[in-house]
């Protein structure tokens, strides 16, 4: 009876899960490693939950080997320096690390020095959240010197006329921001946010092509707003010189003359337009860019006609009025038309890409007027007027 007793106890203790049947133990593990059929791993799950200050939870697994000099795995489960080979960090290694973590500063910092550490090897495992569980998303094995030409290559790709020389190199979550309204990086949602990153990290560290999605959002983000800001021309431009084939030739970081794009020369010549109508009327509450920006880089055979039909009337004003000025812009406005294929006219769209290089040939012509005389606008009506007038 005494045994049978004890016996049914045992049995209820284990059902109730507090006691572990010969050869287990209680273990508290965080970590789960899913495996496919095959034994390859899938991912990893957290076993309590997404909280990461939520401890593991307390499994019955078979009981812990006392290792010695030899190789014995405990069955089923093991801690991760045991199983992955994840080392905690001694004293030794983390002042080893301090020279790495000032050559990771210096090129965070747009100041690539990899000198010393050329040759070490650079490691990135890319993981995402999905539920409980972290999804292998990438693996880059690359040296530190590889890396850092990378970010040198990156940089350079966005480097553009009219950004502030003192301005630090644009962090990730300033691109992103390039994408919302006013740059504010807050409207956009975390899963696109998290998306995004991802894949421009992921585009720097292999030095591939950035995600189109960053050019399709620049684009209608300036279409929307009727203007372009510096970095986010400078987004256009990175993504346009990765998206450019081995024969084309890439965006330049300032005006570049010798572009016969159809985009890129309709963009200049909307600059030129842009900058006629404020030498003839000076400051007006609703420019062409207000009114015809948006339209002229989507659908420029529809617009241009009536913005040359004002070009006319703004020159005439200008040579009245301003003698040299008119026949100053005349010239810039030919110098771009004599490069467009006279036959075909103003396209009827734009594809994406040239929807881009607009918005670049926009971009560098205005602020070339600008850069080259470092003035704004009003003041550079008056020194470009003082300057054709000495030159007749």
């Amino acid at each position: 009876m005494i045994l049978q007793s004890l016996d049914r106890l045992y049995h209820r203790l284990l059902a109730e899960d507090a006691l572990e049947p010969p050869g287990f133990q209680k273990k508290e593990i965080l970590w789960l490693v899913s495996l496919t059929p095959d034994g390859s791993v899938s991912g990893l799950q957290r076993s309590g939950g997404p909280d990461p200050k939520e401890r593991g939870r307390r499994f019955t697994v078979p009981a812990e080997i006392k290792k010695t000099a030899g190789i014995a795995a405990n069955l089923l489960w093991e801690n991760a320096e045991y199983a992955l080979g994840v080392a905690k960090a001694k004293a030794d290694d983390k002042q080893a690390a301090t020279p790495m973590r000032q050559t990771l500063d210096s090129i965070r910092r747009g100041l690539v020095d990899c000198s010393e550490d050329q040759n070490t090897g650079f490691f990135v495992l890319a993981v995402a959240p999905n539920a409980a569980r972290l999804a292998v998303r990438s693996w880059i094995a690359a040296t530190v010197g590889e890396v850092a030409k990378r970010f040198e290559a990156h940089f350079e790709a966005l480097d553009i006329i009219g950004s502030a020389e003192n301005r630090p190199i644009p962090t990730l979550w300033r691109l992103l921001g390039e994408l919302m309204p006013k740059a504010d990086i807050k409207l956009l949602k975390d899963a696109l946010r998290g998306r995004l990153s991802g894949d421009i990290m992921a585009a720097v560290l292999n030095g591939t092509p950035y995600p189109a999605t960053l050019l399709a959002r620049a684009v209608e983000r300036c279409r929307l707003e009727n203007s372009v800001r510096p970095l986010r021309a400078a987004l256009i431009k990175a993504v346009l010189s990765r998206r450019s084939s081995p024969e084309e030739r890439p965006p330049t970081m300032s005006l570049d003359l010798d572009c016969k794009k159809p985009g890129y020369l309709l963009g200049r010549l909307f600059a030129v337009l842009e900058s006629i109508q404020h030498a003839a009327q000076g400051k007006l509450n609703v420019t062409i860019r207000d009114r015809y920006f948006g339209a002229a880089m989507t659908s420029p055979r529809a617009v241009y006609a009536q913005l040359e039909r004002l070009k006319n009337a703004h020159l005439k004003k200008l040579r009245r009025d301003k003698g040299g000025l008119g026949v100053f812009f005349e010239k810039e406005f030919d110098s771009i038309t004599e490069k467009m294929e006279a036959e075909d006219g103003f396209p009827p769209a734009l594809s994406l890409d040239d929807q881009g290089r607009f918005i670049l040939g926009y971009h560098h012509q205005r602020t070339h007027y600008l850069t080259k005389h470092d003035a704004t606008p009003a003041e550079l009506v008056a020194i470009l007027a003082a300057e054709t007038d000495s030159d007749e």
